[in-house]
C-alpha cells in the first residue's frame, strides 16, 4: 500500500498530526508558493493578561482583540517561486483519520490542495493545506513592522502561557533549517522582532 504524504511548512513539522503514526520525515520543496503571514489565528494569540505589552495600531485593534485574547497570526502561503518545508510520511492504513483530523485543526482559512513535491528521492504527490484567499480570517496587505508587533504583543511573556505569536515562527524557521531547508521570509520577518522587544 502507498504511503500518505503531508507536505508541512510549518506546525506541521514540529507538531504532526498523529505524531506515533509518523513514518518519515524528509526535506521537500513545493514550487509555486511560498510562506507568508497572512491569516488571523486564535491558536497563535493569548490572553490579554498574560501577553507582551505594545501599543496596538488603531487600524488592526479590533480585528485581532477578542475579549480578552489577543489573536495572533498564522503562516500560510501565496504564489511565488518555491518554499522548502517537510514531507512527511503516514501508513496508507491511517490516511482518512490524519487528513480528518489535519482538517480539523487546520480548520476555517486554508483549503486542501493535492501538490507535487520534489525530494531528494524524485516527485512525490502530497496533500497540503494553503490559504484560502477567500476566508474572513485573510490578512494579506499587513506589513513586516505590523505582523512583527502583532506576533509580538500575541505572544506571551515569559513564566506565562504557553509561547505562541513570535514563537511559532522562531520554531517554523527552526524546523525547516534542522531538515537543512531554507527559510527567507521567516528570516526577514524575525529580523523585525528586536525592533519591538
Amino acid at each position: 500500500m502507498a504511503d500518505l504524504y503531508v507536505f508541512g511548512y510549518g506546525s506541521l513539522i514540529f507538531e504532526p498530526a498523529r505524531p506515533a503514526l509518523v513514518s518519515d520525515v524528509v526535506l521537500a520543496t513545493l514550487p509555486g508558493w511560498r510562506r507568508a503571514i497572512n491569516k488571523r489565528s486564535h491558536a497563535r494569540g493569548c490572553p490579554r493578561i498574560d501577553a507582551r505589552h505594545t501599543v496596538p495600531h488603531a487600524d488592526w485593534h479590533d480585528r485581532f482583540t477578542l475579549d480578552d485574547h489577543l489573536l495572533g497570526l498564522a503562516l500560510g502561503t501565496t504564489p511565488g517561486d518555491a518554499m522548502d518545508g517537510a514531507l512527511v510520511s503516514y501508513p496508507e492504513a491511517h490516511a482518512h483519520d490524519v487528513l480528518a483530523e489535519i482538517d480539523r485543526r487546520e480548520g476555517h482559512g486554508y483549503v486542501r490542495r493535492s501538490v507535487t513535491v520534489q525530494t531528494s528521492r524524485g516527485h512525490v504527490e502530497a496533500w497540503t493545506w494553503l490559504t484560502d484567499p477567500d476566508a474572513d480570517l485573510f490578512e494579506p496587505h499587513l506589513d513586516p513592522d505590523t505582523t512583527a508587533a502583532i506576533l509580538h504583543r500575541a505572544t506571551a511573556r515569559p513564566g506565562h502561557s504557553k509561547a505562541v505569536g513570535a514563537e511559532y515562527l522562531r520554531q517554523s524557521r527552526r524546523a525547516v533549517r534542522d531538515l537543512h531547508g531554507r527559510t527567507p521570509i521567516l528570516d526577514e520577518l524575525l529580523g523585525f522582532l528586536p525592533r519591538i522587544d
